[in-house]
């Protein structure tokens, strides 16, 4: 009886060590997997960890790394299985919660990112990247505070990597608080640890902000600065070109539309033709806005900005055919802008289309009656029809609306000496 007992605990002793050796070796393929993946080497890496998993289907390691190739690779289905068969195998593994969280993050799909992380952090509560990137997940969905907390406490974890500082600079963004958008900006451009791509993006940001706290000298020498990192920075020309507006540095801003223009390939909303239109025509280069804004239409025909001034541009040029045609088309895109009837009134009635001047401003002020230059102006297309008592009527409402207004008082004493009434001019009311 003792032999036997004797043989069956050295048959034990032989499965627990050869159970031993064998979750080794998975430990061993499991590690030269990740390593694969560190590299790149995708393929290799998913034949070491499918190795792995042969000699121990019950190791969670590298079911998160086969997760992790197939997210690389943009097999999100795939990622997902085995994400959640690395938490099947070991719920408190914490890499796949925080890996899926991840890729529910990039999907934009922030709800399930976040309990993803919350999981997470309940699993390792001291991991700042846990709270940094629930802190994004937040700030997409514009739940500001939370995010704030979140993002704090990754810094007091994490205090020396740049990246949450740039995390609390756009949740503080979110809140509008500018001065702390800058501080944060500062801290990631003085950073040791920074790398030139967060540095310039500092220097970028930060411009944007002082923009918006309306020192507009300092945001231009920012933006510059993050151009001086990298001269094909098309966001900080960008940015610049609104610094300079902001300055009415009209010359300047065109440069760098025309360097936006240079460097986007799909010429967006954001491509230059329609920041340079803009410029052009404020330095009342109408021809050149006009081609400007006719180059963007044709890549976004629905941009109805673009409309707008080049309607403008065309009635300084006293084209006011083409300008009703195009404010025309503004309308069409924003049916319920008193300012848009008021203008194209502006143009028919030049045009000597007195009645529709007067349909247009009757329509501008049911939408808002209370822009006194329209008053103003169906005073001025009335007079042109003859109807001298309607043109009173509507000097009388403008000077109402604005007791100060000089144009309508004008029009008024002139209307008794039988004077040409004056119109107010061009770009008003948008």
């Amino acid at each position: 009886m003792k032999t036997v007992n004797t043989l069956i605990l050295g048959f034990i002793l032989s499965l627990a060590l050869n159970n031993s050796i064998a979750q080794t070796t998975a430990e061993e393929y499991a590690a030269s997997a990740w390593a694969e993946v560190q590299n790149e080497n995708y393929n290799l890496a998913l034949e070491y960890a499918n190795k792995a998993i042969t000699l121990n289907p019950n190791f969670a390691r590298p079911y998160n790394t086969i997760g992790v190739v197939n997210d690389e690779r943009g097999n999100h289905d795939t990622a997902f299985e085995y994400y959640q068969k690395a938490i099947d195998v070991e719920p408190t593994y914490v890499h796949p919660y925080y890996n899926r969280g991840n890729l529910h993050s990039d999907l934009k799909d922030y709800e399930a990112s976040i309990k993803d992380f919350d999981k997470a952090i309940e699993i390792d509560p001291n991991n700042g990247d846990y709270y940094n990137d629930r802190a994004f997940s937040l700030r997409r969905l514009k739940r500001y505070e939370k995010a704030l907390e979140d993002v704090n406490k990754a810094i007091e974890l994490i205090p020396e990597v740049p990246y949450v500082y740039l995390n609390r600079m756009y949740i503080n963004e979110g809140l509008k608080l500018y001065e702390e958008c800058v501080a944060d900006a500062d801290r990631v451009i003085e950073n040791t640890n920074s790398s030139e791509n967060q540095i310039k993006k500092g220097h970028m940001a930060k411009g944007w902000y002082l923009n918006e706290l309306e020192r507009y000298d300092e945001a231009i020498k920012s933006s510059t600065q993050a151009i001086e990192i990298d001269s094909e920075y098309r966001q900080a020309y960008i940015n610049r070109i609104y610094q300079y507006k902001n300055l009415k540095k009209w010359g300047e801003a065109i440069e760098d539309c025309k360097k936006v223009i240079e460097l986007s390939e799909d010429k967006t909303i954001e491509s230059g033709y329609y920041q340079k239109g803009y410029c052009e025509f404020k330095l009342k280069k109408y021809d050149e806005a006009i081609e400007s804004l006719t180059n963007y239409v044709n890549i976004v025909p629905d941009h109805k900005y673009s409309y707008w001034w080049r309607a403008e541009a065309y009635s300084a040029k006293k084209k006011y055919n083409k300008a009703i045609t195009d404010m025309t088309k503004y309308i069409e895109l924003s049916p319920d802008y008193a300012g848009a009837y008021g203008n194209r009134g502006y143009y028919y009635n030049h045009s000597g289309s007195h009645d529709s001047a007067v349909a247009d401003y009757q329509k501008a002020i049911e939408l808002d009656s209370n822009k006194a230059w329209i008053w103003n102006n169906m005073g001025v297309a009335y007079y042109d029809k003859g109807k001298k008592k309607d043109a009173k009527k509507c000097y009388e409402k403008a000077l109402e609306i604005d007791p100060d207004y000089q144009l309508a008082a004008d029009n008024l004493k002139d209307l008794k000496k039988s004077r040409r009434p004056k119109i107010h001019s061009i770009g008003i009311g948008f």
